[in-house]
Order: C-alpha cells, then sequence, then structure tokens
C-alpha cells in the first residue's frame, strides 16, 4: 500500500472541546515525495472555518497550500537546509471576529466586530527569512465604542518585527501613529503611539465608557514596553481647550503609569487596570487649577487613592454639587484625599482655605461677601471641624466655628 488515510483533532487539555478537526491522506507514505491532502474544520464561533489544505513533500524541502474559500489561501515553500529559499504568499480576504473569534473569552469581551484583510509576502532563507505585511482591519468596535479603522504594515526580518506604517481612526478621525519594535526571540516589545492635536477622545470613550466625560484637542505620547502578554504602559497626555462635564478648561496635563488590580486575571480587560497619576494638572483660567497624585481605576466601581491640591476659586464647582449656592467667588486654597470608587468617592482628609470671596443664595440668606474660612476633615477622628468660618451679610458680621467640648 503507498496511501493512508488519517483523522486527528487538536482538543482542549480537559478533551471536552475540539478546535481543529482534519481528515486527509498521505500519498507514497515509503517514498521521499509524499503528498498529504484533506480537509479540515476550525471550531470556531459562532462560525467555523472549513477549508483544505496539500502538503508536498521533495528532496529539497515542502511546499504547503491552504485554502478556506472566501476568507484566507495562501502558499508557503521551505528548503531543510538553513541556506534554503523560504517563500510564500498568504492572503487575508476578509476575517470577521464577530464571525470566528467570539469563543475566545479574552478577545471577544474586547473587540465586538470588525474585519481583518491584507497579504503577507515570504522571502529570504530559512536560517533569515524576511516577512513583508500589509494588514487592514475595518468597521472594528473595541469595548463598543466604534467605528474605528487602522492600517498596520511593516516586516519581520533577523528576529525583529518593525512596523513602518501603522495608523489608526475613529469614525473616519485620525487618532494615532504608531511606532512598533518587537524581539521576538526576547519577547521584548517596545512601541509608541503618538498624536498632535487630535479632535477626538477616543482613550475616554473606549476605556471609560463615558463619551462626555472630556472633550477637547490631544496631544500625547504612550508608550508600551516589556513582553507582550502583559507590557508595561506609562505616557503624557495634554488635553487643551476643552470640557470637562460640560466644564470649560484650559488645559490638562497627565503623566501615568498603568498596572493590574491585585489578583487580576487577565491583561487585556480594561476594567482590570489601574492607572497611576504620577503628575496631573488641570489649569481653568480665571477660576482655579488643580494638581494631584495617587491612582485610579478604570473600573467606576475599583478603588481610588487620590490626593490633590486646589488654587484659586476653590468653591467653584459647588454650585453643580448643591445649586442652592449660586456665583460663589473665592480665593483660596484646599487640600483634599480622596479614596473609594468614582461612583462613591470617601473623603478621608480634607484642608480648606478661604482667604476673601462671595458667595449668593438661591433662597432668603442674602449674599455674603468678605468671606473667610479655615476647615479641616481629620482622618483621625473623621469630624469637620470649623477653625472659623466668617463673613458680612446685609452689613453684619457672621461668624460659625466648633464650640470646644465640655
Amino acid at each position: 500500500y503507498d496511501m493512508l488515510s488519517a483523522k486527528m483533532k487538536v482538543m482542549s487539555q480537559d478533551r471536552l472541546t475540539n478546535h481543529i478537526v482534519l481528515n486527509g491522506s498521505i500519498k507514497d507514505i515509503f517514498y521521499d515525495n509524499q503528498f498529504y491532502e484533506g480537509r479540515f474544520i476550525a471550531h470556531s464561533a459562532p462560525e467555523r472555518i472549513n477549508g483544505r489544505f496539500q502538503v508536498r513533500f521533495s528532496e529539497d524541502g515542502v511546499d504547503t497550500r491552504i485554502i478556506a474559500p472566501k476568507l484566507f489561501d495562501g502558499n508557503v515553500y521551505f528548503g531543510f537546509t538553513p541556506q534554503s529559499p523560504f517563500r510564500g504568499k498568504v492572503h487575508i480576504h476578509h476575517f470577521s471576529v464577530a464571525d470566528y473569534l467570539q469563543n475566545i473569552s479574552s478577545f471577544s469581551s474586547l473587540f465586538q466586530e470588525g474585519a481583518l484583510a491584507g497579504e503577507l509576502d515570504i522571502d529570504g532563507t530559512v536560517e533569515n527569512p524576511l516577512l513583508r505585511f500589509d494588514l487592514n482591519a475595518s468597521e472594528f468596535s473595541i469595548n463598543k465604542v466604534g467605528y474605528y479603522q487602522t492600517r498596520i504594515s511593516g516586516t519581520l526580518e533577523n528576529n525583529i518585527l518593525q512596523f513602518d506604517n501603522s495608523w489608526v481612526r475613529l469614525n473616519g478621525q485620525r487618532v494615532f501613529n504608531a511606532d512598533v519594535r518587537y524581539n521576538t526571540l526576547q519577547d521584548s516589545l517596545k512601541m509608541t503611539i503618538r498624536a498632535e492635536d487630535i479632535e477626538s477622545n477616543f482613550l475616554d470613550e473606549t476605556l471609560i465608557k463615558d463619551r462626555d466625560l472630556i472633550r477637547g484637542s490631544f496631544t500625547y505620547a504612550i508608550v508600551a514596553e516589556g513582553n507582550l502578554n502583559s507590557p508595561k504602559v506609562y505616557g503624557d497626555v495634554q488635553v487643551r481647550d476643552g470640557e470637562v462635564k460640560g466644564t470649560p478648561f484650559d488645559i490638562i496635563n497627565l503623566t501615568f503609569e498603568d498596572s493590574l488590580t491585585t489578583g487580576a486575571e487577565t491583561y487585556w480587560d480594561a476594567a482590570n487596570h489601574i492607572i497611576k497619576l504620577r503628575r496631573f494638572l488641570y489649569m481653568n483660567s480665571g477660576e482655579y487649577s488643580i494638581e494631584g497624585t495617587g491612582y485610579m481605576s478604570i473600573d467606576q466601581h475599583g478603588p481610588i487613592d487620590v490626593k490633590v491640591d486646589v488654587e484659586g476659586n476653590v468653591l467653584a464647582e459647588l454650585p453643580r454639587i448643591e445649586p442652592y449656592f449660586v456665583n460663589p467667588k473665592t480665593s483660596g486654597s484646599l487640600y483634599a484625599h480622596v479614596q473609594g470608587s468614582r461612583v462613591n468617592p470617601l473623603f478621608k482628609e480634607v484642608d480648606l482655605v478661604i482667604r476673601d470671596g462671595s458667595i449668593e443664595f438661591d433662597g432668603l440668606i442674602p449674599q455674603v461677601t468678605g468671606l473667610r474660612a479655615k476647615v479641616k476633615l481629620s482622618d483621625e477622628d473623621n469630624f469637620v471641624k470649623i477653625d472659623s468660618l466668617a463673613g458680612t451679610a446685609l452689613g453684619r458680621a457672621l461668624r460659625i466655628y466648633n464650640e470646644n467640648e465640655v
């Protein structure tokens, strides 16, 4: 006999799930020019990938062909010696992540829609292959935000993967360009994404999932380096002439570093990440400035621990919290230590000083001018201590203070 038929399954470690099933035959099994051909089924979801393959051996090397109709096809040849040729081409026609990758939980939780297309050319030798690729992704939805379009082109040579033309757009607007260099032998990544004066809040929409949290002109440089499975991410972000929840500002500067929450099971889930604020600066011309450090979870229910210093009109946001207070104009400083979560912040410590100011009220209380105050909230006893709160209303002096315990 010179032919043998076989069936092979690639299964999960618990042997309950088929990943790939191959059915095929081997011709000229006892000769050097063996020929394999058959069909394969990849148990992707919700659709399966069906295709056929051919593998032909010769004295010099192996020629492989694979076809999945309307999805991809490829032809690769390589020889048996280090100096033998290594050549081929792979063509991706239209590969939908919604149709074929939804059974990979870490992937499907991040990418809900989108399609890949492109080409891969292989050249060089077995010892030193050269790969050239040009890939396009369109109509991608990431964390239910879209649609993203991207192009990635570059080379893999001498074990170095390098992108030479990579960009991302969100709904037609430019988001960033990327420089990528990855050493495949050392598992060493260095990627920088950068943009200047981008009228897009893609980071806000995609990661924090709040389209109206912040608007403005973005300039940023974000770096990812380290191993591919869990790279270290850090960067600088500047936003100018924008709004935070409808409040206008002049500039926001943020220097940050990304880290994982304790016990996080997967890197590729945004909710598992915490942003360390190395430096935060917010300036609202004519009102106040904020400087802060600490950390904040991307998950709105995750932990925060932030310390901030405010200078200027420290009561400027009071009417947004309590509309009874109207038109505060103050000169002072505020220190606050905030913990808890973004949806349930807890003030651990507050130190408020108002040197001069005025405030109006939506009610019977008259305007207070000449406002001066020293108020503290101590972490030790969680008690608000009013050292002094004084001003003038209707030409009369007023003062509020805590009485000493008897």
